[in-house]
């Protein structure tokens, strides 16, 4: 069990990376306190040096499917098969990279 701060706010940014994330960056520069980044793989693809600095600024990066599939109509092995390409995408972009995903996603795929 974590023991958060309170207040506690937690921040996430979906769809990226693209144009908006150097502003995110700056803004948790100034003002402190950090994201969680879930980029969609093809987007990974376009912008490897915004996923580096997210992740080199320390925050959490998440998969969020190579092409922002509607994962629950795909086939077990579909969805599979979207995670693991950004996985790979995202690890050699950066091999240190820190990886969440979403509980029900986890759920849904142990379900299938």
């Amino acid at each position: 069990m974590w023991t958060l701060p309170s207040p506690w706010l937690p921040l996430t940014f979906d769809d990226g990376p693209g144009k908006y994330e150097d502003r995110i960056l700056a803004a948790f520069q100034k003002y402190g306190g950090k994201g969680t980044f879930f980029f969609v793989g093809t987007q990974a693809e376009k912008y490897p040096s915004v996923v580096k600095r997210v992740a080199e600024a320390g925050h959490e990066v998440g998969n969020h499917s190579y092409k922002h599939e509607n994962l629950p109509k795909l086939s077990q092995a579909g969805a599979s098969q979207s995670l693991a390409k950004t996985n790979e995408i995202l690890r050699k972009t950066f091999r240190s990279i820190r990886f969440s995903g979403s509980p029900s996603l986890r759920s849904y795929l142990r379900q299938r």
